[in-house]
């Protein structure tokens, strides 16, 4: 099953996910995927970064098994992707246009 880490940076509470660099990107599609085998040690990188008060709440999150990244949960991908009614989905879809 594949995760990725996902937290709030403390600095503005915006949703971040842990990157392959352990960097924290705002776009899910940046996070760093993993399985079962590797998420302690990812865990555990979510961790430190809390300690260095860098983010808060750093947990994993199941992803599809697809080619793309994509929460599992409807919970995880209105945090990742903005809300599921009015016009936001048009305004990302604007926005990633250019």
């Amino acid at each position: 099953m594949p995760f990725v880490i996902s937290a709030n940076r403390l600095e503005d509470g915006v949703v971040v996910y842990l990157t392959q660099t352990d960097e924290w990107s705002v776009n899910v599609a940046d996070a760093r995927v993993v399985t079962d085998d590797d998420l302690d040690c990812v865990q555990n990188i979510g961790l430190d970064a809390e300690g260095r008060n860098h983010v808060v709440e750093s947990y994993a999150v199941e992803v599809g098994a697809s080619g793309t990244v994509l929460p599992s949960r409807l919970r995880e991908r209105i945090r990742s992707h903005g809300p599921t009614v009015g016009d936001h989905q048009s305004r990302l879809a604007h926005n990633s246009e250019g």
